[in-house]
């Protein structure tokens, strides 16, 4: 290795690296503690508000927490109907695809027509 020259396992460059890393992960740390801090102290700014627009501001959460209760809903059936996809429609391919890798069970006609972009059409199936 000539002088002036790190190869990727260099002390010093891993030194630098494990540096940067620590770094990042100390502001991380410090930023976090201070939005904990922040979350913690009542605003001054909110009781200073007119009526009018705490009406708004409170409008303004029930309709965010309606919105949440909406997504909850809908992450919830899309488990359900990647759940029943999973099951009714992909795991007998998997399988199929298995017996046909593992010299279990030989394709059929059906299976052997595919008309898709990337056919393989250069094979020559005898």
């Amino acid at each position: 290795m000539s002088q002036g020259t790190f190869s990727p396992s260099s002390p010093i460059l891993s030194y630098l690296t494990i540096s940067k890393k620590s770094q990042k992960a100390d502001l991380l740390n410090h930023l976090q503690a201070k939005m904990a801090q922040l979350q913690q102290k009542p605003s001054a700014y909110l009781p200073s508000l007119p009526q009018t627009q705490k009406k708004k501001l409170v409008a303004l959460q029930h309709l965010n927490s309606q919105r949440k209760k909406h997504e909850t809903k809908l992450e919830a059936e899309i488990r359900e109907l990647e759940k029943k996809y999973q099951t009714q429609y992909y795991d007998p391919i998997y399988a199929r695809r298995k017996e046909i890798v593992n010299g279990d069970a030989e394709p059929t006609e059906e299976e052997m027509v595919y008309e898709g972009e990337d056919r393989a059409d250069q094979m020559t199936v005898c």
